[in-house]
């Protein structure tokens, strides 16, 4: 049997720091948008750019599926799985390795 782990994206969930709703019966509550800055390599940076525009997403939504996929590797990790990328078949065709 096939298990299928979503990343959480949070797109869903995110309200612009800039025009916050209020939260009403109708609406979900706003959740608080923390900023933060990072410093990357010019190639890593480029390279985040790059799968932005490729994708169709903007730098941060690469950056929270990135994050969610982070989630589930790190839990499953700790649960003794592997993480295997298989092929539309099922068969296994790479086990990806967290660094420590």
């Amino acid at each position: 049997m096939k298990t299928v782990l979503k990343a959480k994206s949070m797109q869903e969930e995110v309200v612009p720091a800039q025009s916050p709703k209020p939260a009403n019966k109708a609406s979900p509550r706003p959740i608080e948008i923390k900023r933060l800055n990072i410093n990357l390599p010019r190639a890593v940076f480029e390279d985040l750019e790059d799968r932005a525009k490729k994708s169709g997403r903007t730098m941060t939504e690469v950056m929270r599926v990135g994050l969610g996929l982070v989630a589930i590797a790190f839990e499953e990790e700790r649960k003794g799985h592997k993480l295997i990328i298989a092929d539309a078949d099922g068969k296994p065709i790479r086990e990806v390795v967290l660094p420590k």
